[in-house]
């Protein structure tokens, strides 16, 4: 007699064919839906919070990523910046500091939300014939 596999095992392998056939095969979701219920024999439903798993579980697997990159530049221009201010050379502490600042997004300017609240604006650009 055949040992059964628990269902979460099996929904596990099905959201990690779905990771795979989103990052290998660019799948789109309607495909995945109709290969899995196909393949499956799910309910659409079913199929499509496999999907949504996957997508989830892309979405954590790269953002970690993002994550570590980001901790790894910052440490090796806080390094860069250290060991300028050790040797004197203040021009490229300033740079590392910059860097560290536009890392950061602390360079970037503040953006202002102007709306008119769905109101028309008219813009009259009239050329200076003086």
């Amino acid at each position: 007699m055949p040992k059964e596999v628990p269902g979460r095992v099996i929904k596990h392998q099905r959201v990690t064919d779905a990771f795979k056939k989103i990052l290998d095969h660019n799948w789109v979701k309607k495909e995945w839906t109709e290969y899995a219920m196909e393949k499956y024999n799910l309910p659409q439903s079913t199929a499509e919070k496999d999907w949504e798993a996957a997508k989830q579980k892309i979405k954590e697997k790269f953002s970690k990523s993002r994550s570590y990159v980001w901790e790894k530049h910052h440490s090796r221009i806080f390094d860069v910046y250290e060991k300028a201010m050790k040797e004197g050379k203040l021009d490229i502490a300033l740079k590392a500091l910059q860097d560290i600042a536009k890392l950061g997004g602390l360079n970037e300017a503040e953006k202002k939300d102007i709306t008119t609240d769905g109101k028309p604006i008219t813009i009259n650009i009239m050329k200076d014939e003086s």
